[in-house]
């Protein structure tokens, strides 16, 4: 069942289609009981009944086939006609008059049908907020930015776009602590509010003190970042070193929002349970090699296997609770 708001904007956007059903029951319409249905009926009666009248020097004078051709088309005139003009008036008011539209509906007078077009989006003037997604990370500037899509009024920027080269350094053990530090950071370069994130992994398999924590790319003894290829090599003997079964990467993570303008600060956790697939992926996302592996909570597939719909909509799983804390501290901000 539709509202009359949503029949009529679906009407407007093409979403929706309908058709008036002459066969339904109509007693409850007003379609019996207005003058100008009745005078749209009285029309056809009388069209039809000339014809029928025809039919009588018809047959007199040329025999019974004229004269069967004129009733039947005098009764094919009126229940067409009827049907036609009860079809004009329903559509009509079915448009402009809730009540009318709410009994149509009800009794099924008229019948209404998704087209399968989508609605195009309105773009409601607002003064948006410009937000920066702190990375220089691809995957995770993606992954931000269609999360973020989800909050209306936000203008989203990158360290590029702003031409931000620097690199927030990450001085913590804390995943929070991080995240707070690069959100300040980026938020006090460019004068814009900031969103930054930071993760801490742990495993079920790794021992104690060979557990990365926050330093998921920093594999080599230096310290220095790894690239992709690199931290996809170490994983993947890593991994095969130990035999333990449902091998589990446990996912500790921080995102952080500051405002420099009044220095107000938020965060939320999310905390994630990956699975090790059992065989590695030849697809790998750039900024995210252990997408080719990894396979994320009521997956059954690793990240780099997923549909673009099926990214979004297990991001959006996991990544919900930050989605309502942030639109809730924008909207204060505001």
């Amino acid at each position: 069942m539709y509202t009359h708001k949503e029949f009529l904007e679906g009407i407007e956007n093409g979403t929706l289609t309908f058709r008036v059903n002459p066969l339904a029951h109509r007693t409850e319409t007003e379609a019996r009981l207005s003058k100008e249905y009745r005078r749209a009926v009285s029309i056809t009666k009388g069209a039809s009944m000339a014809l029928l009248l025809i039919a009588v020097p018809l047959y007199l004078l040329s025999g019974w086939l004229l004269a069967a051709l004129s009733v039947g088309t005098g009764i094919s005139v009126f229940l067409h006609f009827r049907s036609l003009n009860y079809r004009v008036f329903v559509r009509a008011q079915a448009k402009e008059n809730e009540g009318f539209f709410e009994r149509c509906q009800k009794n099924s007078a008229i019948i209404i049908m998704k087209t399968g077009k989508v609605a195009p989006k309105i773009k409601k003037p607002t003064n948006k907020t410009k937000v920066l997604i702190a990375t220089h990370n691809q995957s995770k500037l993606k992954r931000y930015r269609d999360l973020l899509a989800e909050v209306e009024g936000l203008e989203l920027v990158s360290l590029k776009d702003l031409n931000i080269k620097k690199d927030a350094d990450e001085p913590y053990k804390s995943s929070a602590k991080n995240a707070a530090h690069k959100a300040k950071f980026y938020g006090d370069l460019s004068k814009v509010v900031t969103v930054a994130n930071d993760g801490a992994l742990t495993t079920n398999f790794l021992p104690p003190d060979s557990q990365p924590g926050v330093l998921v790319r920093r594999i080599r003894k230096n310290r220095g970042v790894a690239t992709d290829k690199e931290l996809l090599a170490f994983w993947k003997e890593t991994i095969s070193l130990y035999d333990t079964e449902n091998k589990k990467f446990i996912w500790d993570s921080a995102i952080a929002y500051y405002d420099p303008a009044t220095k107000r600060t938020g965060s939320t956790k999310v905390e994630r349970i990956d699975s090790v697939a059992k065989k590695f992926s030849t697809k790998i996302l750039p900024g995210y090699p252990m997408s080719a592996f990894l396979i994320g909570p009521g997956l059954k597939k690793p990240y780099s296997e997923l549909s673009e719909p099926e990214a979004k909509e297990s991001d959006l799983r996991v990544y919900g609770a930050f989605l309502e804390d942030f639109s809730k501290w924008i909207e204060d901000s505001r």
